[in-house]
């Protein structure tokens, strides 16, 4: 027993040896393991910021790239911001154009029609003295005036020995009136026995009833070579003319000069207005007493 004690010692002791022993070798073996494996570590360490650096730079290549787009992009959109504003300033002030010519258009299609409104307003109102004188018949004897008309010519001098000075027209209201007619001017002729005659005519006829409207001048001088100028006016009523009665409507009044039809004289070398103002007066009046 004690032999197999001394020999069971013996084996434990050789046996804690040999563990011993194996726990050095495997310490060992873990520490070259670890030695052989920390190259690899740092390769696969080194590979992996490696990869990781390179991703960066991609990374950073595509966010400047995205970047670079971005801008593009803004560009794009400012210019075409600017190009919209452009148009939209260009539209408006087409517009602002556009609304000032209609103002302006309605402004004068306004005024136009206030002038046609006052033209029909001026019309409607002489139709309606119209109406009122030709509803009214004109009473006997009054020789009122139913309407008149005045033409005016400054600084006239008309030196033609014969046919028409002057003339105007009237719109007669009514088929029984007469016309007074007036003509004022300066006259002038030689006085060495000479002749001259100024007269009325309506439409180219003198007038027959109650009588003509004329102004005879005869100066008997003889051997003189002088002229005389005198102012005066010429004045008388025309009821007809050689056509018959002088109806409503339009007619025009004209006065005249001829050598004298009575007397076989020399030319009297007349002349009317001499630079002054010459008018024809023209009155429509009702049937006299």
């Amino acid at each position: 027993l004690q032999a197999l004690d001394n020999e069971t010692k013996s084996l434990s002791s050789n046996l804690q040896q040999q563990n011993n022993t194996h726990l050095s070798k495997l310490t060992a073996l873990e520490n070259d393991i670890t030695i052989l494996a920390t190259p690899l570590l740092v390769r696969k360490l080194s590979q992996d910021v490696l990869a990781l650096n390179e991703s960066a730079i991609a990374t950073q290549s595509n966010l400047e790239h995205l970047e670079g787009n971005l801008s593009a992009i803004t560009s794009n959109l400012k210019m075409k911001l600017s190009s919209l504003n452009a148009d939209l300033q260009n539209q408006s002030l087409s517009h602002l154009a556009r609304l000032q010519a209609l103002d302006n258009e309605t402004k004068s299609l306004s005024s136009n029609l206030q002038q046609q409104n006052n033209t029909h307003l001026s019309k409607l109102t002489a139709l309606e003295n119209d109406i009122t004188i030709l509803a009214t018949p004109c009473a006997s004897g009054n020789g009122a005036v139913v309407g008149w008309k005045s033409t005016q010519w400054k600084n006239l001098t008309q030196t033609d020995n014969n046919g028409l000075i002057v003339s105007m027209t009237y719109n007669k209201k009514r088929g029984d009136t007469f016309l007074k007619l007036t003509f004022q001017s300066i006259f002038r002729q030689s006085i060495d026995r000479r002749c001259a005659q100024w007269h009325f005519a309506i439409d180219g006829w003198e007038c027959s009833y109650p009588a003509g409207v004329d102004y005879v001048s005869l100066i008997d001088i003889p051997n003189s070579d002088q002229t005389i100028r005198l102012s005066g006016a010429l004045v008388g009523v025309c009821r007809a003319i050689e056509t018959g009665n002088v109806g409503a409507g339009i007619h025009t009044v004209g006065m005249y000069l001829r050598d004298c039809p009575r007397w076989k004289l020399p030319d009297a070398d007349p002349e009317t207005g001499w630079g002054g103002t010459t008018t024809i007066l023209v009155e429509e009046l009702c049937p006299p007493q």
